[in-house]
């Protein structure tokens, strides 16, 4: 990223509205924004510069690598893993 080539001690935060809901044992990646009402459930990984959007839910022991986007109310079932640089669109259901 350039960024971190201009800066390379530059750190990305996390953004985690106080209404998201995280299970146990949940990992967040640098960069990653958790909007109001989001859901992730337990043993859940998701990777670097993601938005997981309003009202989403994410399953437990789902995978989401890095940048990657959940539209607002979408919903991924259990142990779902996708790659990086996807969008889950609003509304979808995606089940395992």
């Amino acid at each position: 990223m350039r960024i971190q080539q201009l800066l390379p001690t530059f750190e990305f935060v996390k953004a985690i509205h106080p209404s998201a809901q995280i299970g146990k044992s949940v990992t967040i990646g640098n960069g990653t924004v958790l909007m109001a009402n989001a859901v992730v459930n337990s043993h859940t990984s998701i990777g670097d510069h993601c938005i997981i959007n309003t009202k989403s839910s994410i399953d437990h022991d789902g995978c989401l690598h890095n940048f990657f986007t959940v539209a607002p109310g979408a919903t991924l079932a259990g142990s779902v893993s996708i790659g990086g640089h996807s969008v889950i669109s609003m509304g979808t259901k995606r089940y395992s």
